[in-house]
């Protein structure tokens, strides 16, 4: 059956002869390759074979032993499926379509609609989808994120949607982390795996807020004051979401810090939260910080961001001024900074540098000019590095 699979190859490859009401002549060029795949004597058989049937008509370069090239005609398509026992292409992308159709009717986030759609556009230009097994597990794992309204941990959800605890991170989290990027447009480009599947509601563990300073909650009943906790406390998933904000807070500053031991380092101080971002704040996180921010709307707070001098701290400053708290202003995070801390500073990617130089920022220009100048980035702990002092 080689020259008929050929002949189907052929056909399949347009944009347009597989579809139907395809029509008019075709001429296929018989090449060495052929005859060394599927052998001389067989492809000069079926050739006479499919002839004698009307099929196809051969241009023989030497008769009997070597064909130029064979001429067939679209309309009968149908036939030489029929020979090779495929189903027809126009078969399978209608089939194709009729699934996708039917997944999206289940779909609501917006980011897999869009994924669906690129989907039925490609199918509509003849570009196949692999139903295989793999991916229609794919497909209901994506359909199981897209019902997910709370944080659930991965090996949960693994288990859950694929009976096996380590089956999602091992064979399907590099997939759905690949679509998420291209089609979720509130995820940012500087956003790790880890991150952008908490923006999915899946976690590695139970999500866990750090904070330090003056910040009263009410929880069951009980006012809990943290200002008591002067080193630091840590609010579970479960308080975060269920702890209510008092409106008579004293804080006059809030302070968002990108990396840990920043966090640890600095010193309670009266009227002041600090709040650990471990880059990006989780879903959860932000909801509650809203919360925190309407609480405290009609009073006289700074908002501040401290972190690395570099493309990621400058994305993060940018998050948070977007999604939780507008007024926020960089703090260590300036030309004089900058200067200080330089010679601490690692070799910038070029590609690095032509993203900083495309954000527009005003309040961190200068400090993003100068991190492009001098193709330099330096990381919030080397502000932690001993015995500093300006000009050295």
């Amino acid at each position: 059956m080689g020259l008929t699979e050929i002949i189907i190859e052929k056909i399949e490859r347009s944009s347009v002869d597989w579809r139907i009401g395809a029509s008019g002549f075709r001429n296929l060029k018989i090449q060495g390759w052929m005859y060394k795949q599927y052998g001389r004597e067989e492809m000069i058989k079926e050739a006479r074979e499919l002839e004698q049937t009307g099929l196809l008509k051969i241009k023989w370069e030497s008769y009997d032993f070597d064909i130029g090239e064979v001429k067939f005609q679209l309309g009968d398509q149908e036939e030489f499926y029929k020979r090779s026992g495929k189903i027809p292409k126009r078969d399978r992308i209608q089939q194709q379509e009729d699934y996708v159709k039917n997944w999206l009717a289940c779909i609501s986030s917006p980011w897999l609609k869009a994924y669906g759609e690129d989907l039925q556009r490609d199918l509509e230009k003849g570009k196949e989808l692999d139903l295989g097994e793999y991916n229609q597990q794919l497909f209901h794992c994506l359909e199981e994120l897209d019902c997910l309204r709370e944080p659930i941990l991965k090996k949960v959800f693994s288990k859950y949607v694929f009976g096996g605890s380590k089956v999602f991170e091992n064979q399907y989290q590099d997939a759905v982390i690949r679509i998420a990027r291209r089609k979720k447009a509130d995820l940012d480009d500087n956003m790790d795996d880890h991150t952008i599947l908490r923006e999915l509601f899946i976690e590695e563990y139970s999500q866990e807020m750090s904070v330090k300073g003056n910040l009263v909650l009410e929880l069951e009943g009980k006012i809990l004051d943290l200002s008591a906790f002067v080193y630091g406390v840590v609010l579970t998933s479960a308080t975060i979401e269920k702890a209510g904000i008092k409106e008579n807070q004293k804080i006059t500053k809030v302070v968002t810090v990108e990396n840990k031991a920043n966090y640890i380092s600095m010193p309670y101080e009266d009227n002041t939260l600090i709040i650990f971002s471990h880059g990006y704040f989780s879903p959860k996180e932000r909801v509650f910080l809203k919360r925190l921010y309407h609480v405290l709307k009609d009073k006289e707070v700074q908002y501040y961001h401290t972190g690395d001098l570099d493309f990621g701290g400058v994305r993060i400053f940018q998050f948070i001024k977007k999604e939780i708290f507008p007024e926020v202003q960089p703090f260590m995070m300036d030309v004089n900074t900058f200067e200080r801390y330089k010679d601490l500073g690692e070799k910038a990617d070029e590609g690095i540098c032509r993203k900083l130089r495309g954000i527009k920022e005003p309040v961190l220009q200068n400090l993003i000019d100068k991190i492009c100048d001098e193709g330099l980035v330096i990381e919030q702990e080397s502000f932690l590095v001993p015995h500093r002092k300006a000009g050295n």
